[in-house]
């Protein structure tokens, strides 16, 4: 993951509503270099830190301040709710 872009889009999803443009989002964080399946939804107020690996399986919601350090290797699977 690159961190000046997960600053980047930190900055960008604070003017997002919490709970819409989920594929504005999961594309965002795409860019920064995390893997996602379909139908991720990420609310606007999780943080995401760190250069490590990022994958988040299909039909997966993070919920409202949530954080994710990512120092090597995170894997969250397919049909998974984290609030």
């Amino acid at each position: 993951m690159n961190s000046l872009r997960l600053y980047i889009v930190k900055l960008i999803t604070r003017v997002i509503l919490e709970t819409k443009c989920f594929k504005l989002k999961s594309f965002l964080y795409k860019w920064c270099g995390a893997e996602l399946g379909d139908n991720v939804r990420i609310t606007s107020s999780v943080t995401i830190l760190g250069i490590g690996r990022l994958r988040i399986g299909s039909n997966t919601w993070i919920g409202h301040n949530s954080t994710i350090i990512c120092s090597h290797d995170i894997c969250i699977g397919n049909n998974v709710d984290i609030a």
